[in-house]
C-alpha cells in the first residue's frame, strides 16, 4: 500500500490522505488508468484506501448483535442470507463465534 499523496504503480489498493465516502471517487490525488473507489477509511490516520471496484467486494462478513429465535447453535450450519434488502438470498455457512456469527 502507498501512503501519502498516492501515485501510480500497480492496480492494487492504495492509501492516501483525502476525504470521502465509500464508492466511486475523483480527485483524491491518486493516478489511475481506470476508475478508483474508496474501499476503506481510517479516522485515526486521516486516510482513505482506494482501489479498483473488485477491492470493494468480500466473500465473508462478521455480524454482531445477533438475535437468535432459537437456542444458539454450537456448530456451523447451512442457511440462506442476504446483506441488503434488495438482494436475493444466497446459500452460506454460518459459523457461530461467541456473540457474533461469521458468514
Amino acid at each position: 500500500m502507498l501512503r501519502g499523496g498516492g501515485g501510480g504503480g500497480g492496480p492494487g489498493p492504495k492509501t492516501t490522505r483525502a476525504a470521502g465516502a465509500r464508492g466511486p471517487r475523483r480527485g483524491v490525488g491518486v493516478s489511475s488508468c481506470g476508475r478508483i473507489y474508496v474501499c476503506a477509511k481510517s479516522m485515526e490516520d486521516n486516510t482513505v484506501t482506494v482501489g479498483p471496484e473488485e477491492a470493494l467486494y468480500s466473500s465473508a462478513c462478521v455480524a454482531e448483535d445477533w438475535n437468535w429465535l432459537i437456542d444458539p447453535p454450537a456448530e456451523p450450519f447451512q442457511a440462506l442470507a442476504r446483506t441488503r434488502y434488495s438482494q436475493r438470498e444466497q446459500p452460506t455457512t454460518v459459523f457461530p463465534v461467541g456473540d457474533r456469527v461469521r458468514l
